[in-house]
């Protein structure tokens, strides 16, 4: 038997076996890590990265060019690669199974990695794989569109993403939090950012994201960016609020910010200076400084088995780097430089020093709905009090509060304490949290809305 099968269109089954070899023990953190990245890889045209990985058998009969046209043939014949739907280990043989499936444009893939007792790939296979969602999704109810806009001469690469099967009723732009952020807000094997629109999409309601500033810059993108919190968040959001405005078939919908994390923390920011902005959503909106969440966030992690000694040095020195960034102003007049916290960019801290959130909600005439998830270690029921306290007693009384006890930050269901860890761990954004959004607004600007519906103006308290 040939030890490569060829990709045709007429064969259904497409496979790539090498045979197996017997092992001992492999670290199953090191292979899952390798086989998550090959993905990456051969998407990137960096076949060369996956190759060095290969055991010798593998790699005497699969060269980097060979293994790169395998991936062009199998974009070729199932569309575009979308990502990464399912991730799951086993044992066969004597080896270590890391089986991924695929999402496509067209269709699903099973991809298959093998690995020996020095962590090498010593298999690799694809075969088609029709799940329950692919079935499902084979009359999707969305339409995803490539597009961009342009801002401070930078284009973002964006998604608009609109339901397939009825008008839509409104739009929304999804704002990322914190760090270099892609468009889908991809997070471990999660895509918080698709997963809400394309579900959005189910109730009527279009949606664009784009890459972040931050994420070109990484990516290589673009050149040296400013950082302070008003280039690298609200000037973009701002802007893509009216690129939606100047699309002909949704220029007379409402358009909403629907901000996750920092995003939601500038929200309003983001409310009161674009002109094509109907009402905010914040989705786990720290109402505290960031800095002050830092402490709180080191805290909680140690205290996961116990805090040593080596740990609360570090918190201490956390302590007074949180401390410098109160001072900061002070500082930079005297051109003493000091550490913070997270970054040292003492442009994106002094753009925060000088924000005010709670002012900033208060003077912001629109409606407000703030979203909060009980299991959230980095945003607490701490910063949703402190919402609900400061807006209640604001001018505007249209505004609307949900907590969710079974949610975490990225408002995904679970029943235990939330760690960084359940972010690597493949799931979907609560469906409640999707409807309760979708309700809040459709309600809004359809005063005969029947469906059961989030009632606005008050506080809700939910599960998730």
């Amino acid at each position: 038997m040939n030890t490569i099968m060829r990709l045709n269109r007429l064969i259904p089954l497409i496979i790539f076996l090498f045979g197996f070899t017997n092992i001992n023990a492999q670290l199953d953190s090191v292979c899952i890590d390798i086989a998550t990245k090959s993905v990456e890889w051969l998407n990137t045209n960096n076949a060369e990265s996956l190759c060095l990985r290969y055991d010798k058998a593998v790699a005497a009969k699969l060269s980097a060019s060979t293994t790169a046209s395998i991936w062009n043939q199998i974009e070729a014949q199932f569309g575009e690669f979308v990502e990464v739907d399912t991730l799951v280990t086993n044992t066969a043989n004597g080896n270590f199974i890391v089986d991924q499936v695929l999402e496509f444009e067209n269709n699903y893939l099973k991809y298959r990695l093998s690995f020996n007792a020095n962590n090498e790939i010593a298999g690799i296979f694809f075969t088609p794989y029709r799940t329950a969602k692919a079935a499902a999704e084979s009359t999707k109810v969305y339409k995803e569109t490539k597009c961009s806009f342009v801002n401070d001469e930078i284009e973002f690469p964006a998604i608009l993403c609109t339901p397939k099967q009825q008008k839509s009723k409104a739009v929304v732009i999804l704002v990322h939090g914190s760090g270099p952020n892609d468009m889908d807000e991809t997070i471990g094997p999660n895509k918080i950012f698709k997963q809400i629109a394309n579900k959005l999409a189910k109730y009527g309601i279009a949606s664009l994201r784009y890459d972040k500033r931050s994420f070109l810059a990484q990516q290589g993108n673009i050149g040296k960016i400013n950082t302070d919190i008003n280039s690298i968040v609200v000037s973009d959001a701002v802007a893509a609020a009216k690129f939606m405005h100047s699309i002909d078939s949704l220029e007379n919908l409402p358009r909403i910010i629907v901000g996750h994390s920092l995003g939601a923390f500038m929200a309003p920011k983001i409310g009161l200076e674009s002109a094509n902005v109907d009402a905010i959503v914040m989705l786990a909106a720290n109402a505290r400084p960031l800095e002050d969440l830092i402490i709180e966030q080191y805290k909680y992690l140690y205290a996961q088995d116990g805090i040593s000694k080596e740990e609360k040095k570090e918190i201490k020195a956390m302590k007074k780097k949180v401390k410098n960034v109160k001072k900061l102003e002070k500082y930079v007049a005297k051109g003493k430089v000091v550490e913070l916290p997270l970054t040292n960019d003492t442009a994106f801290w002094l753009s925060l020093n000088n924000y005010k959130p709670l002012k900033t909600i208060s003077n912001l005439q629109m409606p407000i709905l703030i979203m909060q998830g009980g299991r959230d270690y980095q945003v607490s029921m701490d910063d949703f009090r402190i919402w609900h306290s400061n807006v209640r007693n604001s001018i505007n009384k249209d505004q609307t509060f949900v907590y969710y006890s079974g949610l975490n930050h990225l408002f995904i269901k679970g029943n235990t304490k939330s760690y960084p860890s359940e972010y690597n761990k493949k799931a979907e954004v609560s469906e409640n949290m999707i409807r309760d959004l979708s309700d809040w607004i459709k309600s809004i600007w359809n005063n005969n809305y029947s469906e059961p519906k989030l009632k606005r103006g008050i506080t809700h308290y939910r599960k998730g």
